[in-house]
């Protein structure tokens, strides 16, 4: 039901989106919608849509990977490479590129609904970012002072122009070879300023 949830949410974005046609998507019948998320018609889509979204977050494929080396690392420029590349192909894809779209478009009219996604989504990659360098930084590996503002800078250097650019013009696709180029030149010039 959550797959066909995500399906219809990026189709008509959260307000067009019913659960008739959710419903509909996952085969099954609207008040099997209701009773698995109990509520009236806008608390069950709001239900719906978190639990969607978590789920999404949730998803293996969605996990940043050297989630517990990269701040006990021996090769950091590697390791950053290894990880740059990774999550700017994450946030490339396609389906990540039309929820993150949904939400800024939504974000007025469903503040909430717009936090929570931040909130299990970019903030969390901050969070993570911030530990390593913070790590990283108390072993002399990197100059770190502020490992929240650092973070919050390699996340940007990484994404910045193949994010804002796929968000702006959906039918310009970056190759895996250009994004593995630009995640490589914001790993240079992050450290650059940290070592």
């Amino acid at each position: 039901m959550l797959d066909a949830a995500f399906e219809v949410f990026l189709q008509h974005g959260f307000e067009g989106a019913t659960l008739e046609q959710v419903a509909e998507h996952a085969g099954v019948s609207r008040q099997t919608v209701y009773a698995h998320f109990r509520g009236e018609e806008e608390g069950v889509k709001e239900t719906l849509f978190r639990a969607m979204v978590a789920e999404f977050v949730a998803q293996p494929d969605n996990a940043h990977p050297l989630s517990t080396s990269l701040g006990s690392s021996e090769d950091v420029e590697a390791d950053l490479r290894t990880y740059a590349r990774h999550h700017l192909q994450l946030v490339m894809r396609p389906e990540l590129l039309r929820l993150r779209r949904m939400m800024i478009g939504e974000a007025e009219r469903f503040p909430a609904l717009a936090d929570e996604w931040f909130t299990n989504g970019p903030e969390r990659s901050f969070e993570l970012f911030a530990g390593w360098f913070a790590e990283l930084h108390a072993r002399g590996t990197l100059t770190v002072p502020d490992p929240d503002v650092a973070a919050r800078t390699f996340n940007w250097l990484v994404l910045s122009t193949p994010l804002n650019e796929a968000m702006a013009r959906p039918h310009r696709t970056w190759t895996p070879a250009e994004l593995e180029e630009w995640a490589d030149e914001a790993v240079r010039v992050f450290l650059a300023g940290h070592r």
